[in-house]
């Protein structure tokens, strides 16, 4: 919050909040998930059937299909240019499946994005609990309402500058090494403006230096006096 001190006060001095949750933070990442090759009996058909694929969903979940590119190292001996790399199938997908699918008996799973959720949780909980001097308050997955693969987590805490800490913690980091990268976002805090007369800062100038000097914990306090005019 902020009180501006004026000679003169307009009818509506006063700013307004809103009620953004700026002490929750949001913390996503990609939920576990397959990669399989797809090989085609020519290019045409290949480069066909990526555009049909792509975006299509496959058990709620929307997939992403693009040429199959040259690996790097031993690999290369199986690269067949004729091919397409489907990502993000539900961890629980049957090759079977998605030979159907995509109307080509050759298909190949490969090196996935696949860890143990649960897991995840518990060390994201861990981590966030072992800071020094944070409180949470709530710790919720948040159900997945749309086919995107992130899973998503919102976590209470008991103030801004403790939801602040957690997310320098986390923010674009492995728990570990097969984990995904995390994300995170957090609202910035609420400004409140307020313009009082002087002559009221006078009268109660004891009330508004208390809570400037008492605002460490909970909403900040800050007093401005503008430039005198000449």
């Amino acid at each position: 919050m902020a009180s501006e001190v004026s000679e003169t006060v307009s009818p509506n001095a006063m700013g307004e909040s809103n009620n953004r949750q700026v002490d929750t933070l949001t913390i996503t990442w990609y939920a576990p998930s397959l990669s399989m090759i797809v090989t085609y009996q020519s290019m045409e058909s290949a480069r066909q059937n990526q555009q049909l694929l792509d975006g299509k969903i496959v058990g709620g979940r929307r997939i992403k299909v693009e040429m199959n590119r040259p690996p790097p190292g031993p690999a290369l001996r199986h690269y067949n240019p004729a091919s397409v790399k489907i990502m993000g199938l539900p961890i629980d997908t049957p090759v079977f499946d998605v030979s159907s699918m995509t109307g080509s008996p050759s298909v190949r799973p490969i090196k996935s994005n696949t860890y143990d959720l649960q897991q995840l949780l518990q060390d994201l909980r861990q981590r966030l609990n072992s800071l020094p001097r944070i409180k949470i308050t709530s710790f919720d997955r948040v159900a997945d309402a749309n086919s995107d693969g992130l899973v998503t987590v919102k976590v209470r805490f008991d103030s801004w500058e403790d939801a602040n800490t957690a997310r320098d913690s986390v923010d674009g980091e492995r728990l570990r090494p097969e984990y995904p990268i995390l994300r995170t976002h957090l609202p910035q805090p609420l400004y409140f403006r307020s313009t009082i007369p002087i002559q009221q800062y006078q009268a109660q100038k004891r009330l508004w230096d208390s809570f400037a000097k008492d605002s460490e914990k909970g909403p900040r306090v800050y007093i401005d006096f503008p430039a005198s005019r000449q």
